[in-house]
This record gives C-alpha cells, sequence and structure tokens, in this order.
C-alpha cells in the first residue's frame, strides 16, 4: 500500500504521548486516521482510533498530525522551534488567546471524528511565532494538535507576532517584470479584505501559469508576474477571484496590462481595517488599511488606478450587532480609501460571502443583506454575488471552482461600473 507524505513521522517531538496520521492508497473510500492518547479528548480515557474529516491545506504534504500531552490537555514544544502550527477545539480559543495573545488565526479548520460515530469536533487552526515551551493547560476542555514546526518561518527582521513569512508561499516562479511606460496603459486593482478574497481554494497546475499580461506587486513590493496564489498573507494563500478577474480584464484590454495589488489577510474584521485602528501585527508597523495605502501609492507611481475590489464579512458574520451596521462602516472604509488615494470616483466592488455559510452562522445572512444595500450609500459600486457557489468542504471558503466563478461575477460587476464612472 502507498503511504502518503501526511503518513511521514514528525521526529522532532518528544514525549510520552504521540499521534501518527496515515492515509489510505484510496482516500476517496477512507478517511486519514491517527492515534489519539489519554488526555486528548474528555468523553474518552483509553487510546482510540480517530479519523480526519477535514485536513487543512496548509498541513498537506507537511508531515503527520501529531499530538502529545505534557500533563492534559496540553502539548510540548521542542526547544528551538521558532514556529508552530497547532489546532485548538472553538472551545478553547477564548482561553488560548488569553494565554498568548499573539497567536494568528488561519481562518482554517481540522475536524476529526470516532469512526463509530459516537463523537465528533472541529479544531480551529493556530500558528504562533516564537512559541513557549507549553501550549495549552489543564483548563483546556480538549486536546491541541501539533500540525506543524518550523526552525525559520518567520521573518527576523520584523515583529514576531506577524506571520508574514521571508519568501511568498509556493506558486510559479516569480519573474521581475517591467511596467509599461504609459500609466494609462497600466490599470491597477487593489485586493482587499479576508481570506476569500487571499484565496483559500487549492491551486491546481494550471493555476500555477502565469500570464503575461498580469503584473503582481509582491511582498517586497515589486512588480513580478506569477501565478497563483498571489497573496501571501499566511501559508494556506490559494487561489482567490483577484487572479480570473484579471486575466478576463486583459482578455478585453489588448495592449493593456492588468496590475493587481494583493493586501487582503485572512481572519481579518471590518474593525481592523478601520483607518485609525492601531493594530499593526500582521503588516508590522503598519496597519491594515496604512499598508493597503502603501502600497496603492507605491503601485500607482507607475499605474492608474481602476477599481479597488472587496471581500470580507466573515469575521462580522459571528456577532449579529457587527453584522447590522456592517454597510454603515463599510461605506465609510470606502470613503477613506477614495479620499488617502484620490480617487473619489474609482469604481469599487464588494462580493458576497457564502450562502453556505448560513446554517452555522446565521449572522452571514444579515452581512449578506447589508452587502446588497452598498449601492445605495456608495456611488460607482456594485456587488458580485456568491449565489450558489460552492465551498471547499469547511462552510467558509469557497472551492476552486467557485472562486474562479467569483472572478468572472467581479469582472461582470467591474464592468457595469466602468461605464458609469466619468
Amino acid at each position: 500500500m502507498k503511504i502518503s507524505p501526511l503518513s511521514r513521522i514528525l521526529a522532532l517531538v518528544t514525549s510520552v504521548f504521540l499521534l501518527h496520521s496515515t492515509l489510505a492508497e484510496n482516500t476517496s473510500t477512507r478517511s486519514p486516521t491517527f492515534i489519539v492518547k489519554e488526555g486528548a479528548f474528555p468523553w474518552y480515557d483509553r487510546v482510540n482510533i480517530w479519523q480526519l474529516t477535514q485536513v487543512p491545506e496548509l498541513v498537506l504534504g507537511n508531515g503527520p498530525l501529531s499530538q502529545q500531552s505534557c500533563s492534559s490537555h496540553c502539548i510540548d514544544v521542542p526547544s528551538g522551534t521558532k514556529f508552530v502550527v497547532f489546532a485548538v477545539s472553538s472551545s478553547d480559543v477564548d482561553k488560548l488567546k488569553s494565554l498568548l495573545p499573539a497567536v494568528q488565526d488561519t481562518s482554517s479548520l481540522l475536524g476529526v471524528a470516532h469512526p463509530d460515530g459516537t463523537g465528533s469536533l472541529t479544531y480551529m487552526v493556530f500558528t504562533l511565532a516564537s512559541p513557549p515551551a507549553k501550549i495549552g493547560d489543564s483548563s483546556f476542555q480538549s486536546g491541541v494538535i501539533l500540525l506543524q514546526i518550523g526552525e525559520k518561518a518567520v521573518s527576523e527582521t520584523t515583529n514576531t507576532n506577524s506571520i508574514v513569512t521571508n519568501t511568498p508561499v509556493s506558486s510559479s516562479a516569480a519573474q521581475t517584470a517591467t511596467t509599461p511606460s504609459d500609466p494609462s496603459k497600466f490599470e491597477l486593482f487593489l485586493l482587499v479584505g479576508q481570506s476569500n478574497m487571499a484565496g483559500r481554494a487549492p491551486v491546481q497546475p494550471e493555476d500555477k501559469l502565469a500570464d503575461p499580461n498580469i503584473l503582481i506587486l509582491d511582498h517586497n513590493n515589486h512588480w513580478v508576474t506569477r501565478g497563483e496564489p498571489i497573496h501571501f498573507d499566511k501559508p494556506a494563500a490559494g487561489v482567490g477571484p483577484g487572479y480570473t478577474f484579471g486575466k478576463l480584464l486583459a482578455a478585453k484590454k489588448p495592449g493593456v496590462t492588468i496590475g493587481l495589488i494583493p493586501c487582503a489577510f485572512g481572519g481579518t474584521s471590518l474593525a481592523q481595517w478601520d483607518p485609525k485602528s492601531s493594530d499593526t501585527k500582521l503588516y508590522p508597523p503598519y496597519s491594515l488599511y496604512a499598508n493597503a495605502i502603501r502600497r496603492a501609492q507605491i503601485a500607482m507611481k507607475s499605474g492608474t488606478l481602476k477599481g479597488l475590489l472587496w471581500h470580507q464579512g466573515e469575521s462580522d458574520g459571528d456577532i449579529e450587532k457587527n453584522a447590522a451596521i456592517y454597510a454603515t462602516l463599510l461605506s465609510r472604509l470606502v470613503s477613506n480609501f477614495r479620499a488617502d488615494l484620490h480617487a473619489p470616483n474609482v469604481p469599487f466592488i464588494a462580493g458576497e460571502i457564502g450562502y453556505f455559510g448560513y446554517a452555522t452562522h446565521p449572522a452571514f445572512q444579515t452581512v449578506n443583506r447589508q452587502i446588497d444595500t452598498l449601492p445605495t450609500l456608495i456611488p460607482f459600486c456594485a456587488i458580485a454575488s456568491a449565489k450558489d457557489l460552492a465551498d471547499k468542504g469547511d462552510h467558509l471558503h469557497f472551492n476552486n471552482a467557485a472562486q474562479k466563478e467569483m472572478g468572472q461575477r467581479y469582472f461582470d460587476a467591474f464592468k457595469q461600473v466602468e461605464k458609469a464612472t466619468p
């Protein structure tokens, strides 16, 4: 039987309690399994085999899922570890953030279930730079699952709370590009929001192919040609709507080069995008808004800003009172973007969040109702509908086909507004 990379043992953890994951040769008929030792889950006190019902993309191919108990419901982190990816149950998230305020939510989920159907859990995946020797404690209701560790995964020249890496996540090889000499032939689009704009859909081989008519402003603020993923917010970055949008637009505008400015960051709320926010841990020393303005201004030295593409709202869809004022707050943000970029009429396209999240996040529907009112509040604004689009299995992120369809819908919405823009 052929063993996948998920079954390779991560031989860096030294503890009495270890979990080993294995993949069957035919994963379509058998779920991956791993061994859970005593203390990992409160309703089992003996060794059991659990199935993985959901595996985050950032974990696949990175070794096994392993868990250890240093005393009760925690993991020991090997000395010298500079970066760790781990999962905790949703019931322990508040405790985790209280113990370790610097943890970063990857917007990925890990699902586990007992084969006999007697129990299941959904774990939330986090990253942490410069981790302590122990993560979790006896107050945690469920175990902490160690997914990945690294010796040097975070830039040592930046704030260690940031998870922006030294180099972009794997993609087609980026090639330094020369911008058009005529700025009017270089049309720029700012990509802002959270994980569904950054992209969390799996990258297929064809997605890695670079389009020569599209340039990407990379993490070093250099123009490059490259394929997906174009964002670099988190290791889980994958296919988003932006690249498909760019390809469709480039095909309709011969002689014009499209410039994409990726600035979205997974797991971020509308409040974190507030121009007054003092939160600088994601793009130190800049806030999310300041970073987007700075990168747009760098890009505008070579081209002409033609549009703002926004996809965000999932982080505000867990609290009804936040969802109910979403449109008002977002319209203010758009006004700030336009004023600070000296582009008062630049088209603004907002994407609806996934309808597939309505069952698990009731306020998602409120967010979408708010998004749908934006054209009445914001001039030169249109909406990219998410109706009938599928998630990738986590009730949160669009799958590959859905992201490309969202790119098409952003394109259609933009063309509608472009006609009316002076």
